[in-house]
């Protein structure tokens, strides 16, 4: 299995398409509070959007249920997206599973786990010392 790299033009492509969505909500809330009827009417509008798949990769850590409670909290705002998690270690952890179930997310989430290889892993530096 080899290790993923994000380089410079994704993450350029990901700060435009989150710009352009921020465009679209900013217009459509007209800077007011509209409530739920307003997000449920948006939601109706959406039906025929496809669907957007978000792969996050995460390991245990001391900030890893702050992390993923802020991005529950966007993805709960997109009807139309499936969150894929991919845990680094042997077994799925409660902490994501229960994450997800307050979050209401289950149904739109998938959870996987994969320990990484050893050899792998990079030495000397980062958060998984070996």
């Amino acid at each position: 299995m080899s290790e993923v790299r994000i380089r410079p033009r994704q993450v350029l492509i990901l700060i435009i398409v989150f710009l352009v969505v921020l465009m679209m909500v900013h217009r459509n809330g007209k800077r007011t509070c509209q409530g739920p009827e307003y997000l449920q009417a948006m939601f109706v509008q959406g039906d025929t959007l496809p669907t957007i798949y978000a792969v996050t990769p995460t390991y245990p850590r001391a900030a890893q249920k702050a992390e993923l409670t802020r991005l529950s909290h966007l993805f709960m705002l997109l009807p139309h997206l499936h969150w894929i998690i991919v845990e680094d270690t042997n077994a799925t952890t409660p902490l994501v599973r229960n994450l997800l179930d307050r979050a209401g997310l289950e149904k739109r989430s998938t959870l996987l786990n994969i320990k990484t290889p050893s050899e792998f892993k990079m030495k000397g530096w980062g958060p998984c010392l070996d």
